[in-house]
């Protein structure tokens, strides 16, 4: 799920997000998209993962997958 994650948060980026401006659209703290983002987040948490789910589907609807591996 962690790698799911930061995939989404990488599209997001790419996508002209900033990790400010996901923090404030998903009440996730900034410092908690970094660590995750760093892969220092082991295991975040569902309802973590969730609101940042849920914004990227909303966010990237129709645009193309990019992977960071």
């Amino acid at each position: 799920m962690i790698d799911d994650c930061a995939d989404l948060l990488d599209r997001l980026i790419a996508s002209g997000e900033t990790q400010t401006s996901i923090a404030a659209a998903t009440g996730v703290p900034q410092a908690t998209i970094s660590r995750i983002l760093a892969g220092k987040h082991g295991d975040p948490l569902t309802s973590t993962t969730r609101k940042i789910q849920e914004y990227a589907e909303r966010r990237l609807k129709g645009k193309p997958g990019r992977s960071r591996r």
